[in-house]
């Protein structure tokens, strides 16, 4: 028996062209495969995007407002500085009302996380995303220091009262409460300024609508530290705070419009 080899039908060169048009269709296939992905991470990026912008607006909207309040709340601590050394002199500290603290702030930092966290920061430029970092790293170390400055301003409440007998120690911890309060109020008013600072000269884009939620809203201004101080208390132990709740409910978030 003779065993025939098989001819490409019609030739080799038809066959030739044939695998020709095999290896074309998978090279569309692949190419529009990689047209599609992407597309995907184009859409994932510009979603990322877009929700680091309304993230970030928040945070720049925040910071102005704590750079701005910065020489409202130098000015109350030197208040009670000078009240506490007339205090310390006379032995007797004067009835004391509210004395409106710091405004305290989200700092949100979610959309950032998500980012980090996944793949879309292998996706993005690498002086923007370092930029981000340290942008964040501000945010993390402001949210942080809020926490101290709730304790410390609860314990300058204690001068705040219908009025006593004051003590050296009494005027020891006093002074003691008053420069810790300029220290955390100083660094975070640093650090917030940095932060703007940073977005910008890096050219981070943030939403300005979510910005002037804070920056054109009258309620942050109702709510400065150079406001008036409330009547004196009828009793010690109040702490900062007071009323917060009222004007939560009177003044409720608004979801910000689109720049």
């Amino acid at each position: 028996m003779h065993l025939r080899v098989p001819k490409p039908l019609h030739g080799w060169r038809a066959f030739a062209g044939e695998v020709a048009i095999i290896v074309l269709g998978v090279l569309i296939a692949l190419g529009a495969e990689q047209v599609v992905e992407t597309i995907h991470w184009r859409q994932r990026l510009h979603d990322s995007d877009r929700a680091l912008e309304l993230e970030l607006g928040e945070s720049v909207g925040q910071a102005i407002v704590r750079v701005r309040e910065n020489s409202c709340v130098e000015q109350r601590l030197d208040w009670l500085a000078v009240v506490v050394d007339q205090a310390a002199a006379s032995k007797h500290l004067p009835p004391i009302g509210r004395v409106p603290p710091p405004i305290y702030f989200s700092w949100p930092s979610g959309a950032w996380q998500s980012m980090v966290s996944g793949d879309i920061a292998n996706h993005q430029d690498r002086e923007k995303l370092q930029a981000l970092s340290g942008a964040y790293d501000f945010i993390a170390d402001i949210n942080q220091l809020q926490l101290r400055e709730i304790d410390v301003w609860t314990n300058v409440y204690q001068l705040v009262g219908p009025g006593r007998d004051f003590s050296d120690t009494d005027a020891s911890s006093a002074r003691a409460a008053i420069s810790e309060a300029r220290s955390v109020n100083r660094m975070i008013s640093r650090a917030s300024a940095r932060t703007v600072q940073l977005l910008r000269i890096y050219d981070i884009r943030y939403d300005s609508g979510s910005v002037r939620l804070y920056t054109d809203d009258k309620k942050w201004e109702r709510a400065g530290r150079c406001t008036p101080l409330g009547a004196a208390e009828a009793h010690y132990g109040e702490a900062p705070g007071k009323g917060d709740i009222e004007r939560v409910l009177a003044h409720p978030l608004i979801k910000p419009k689109n720049s």
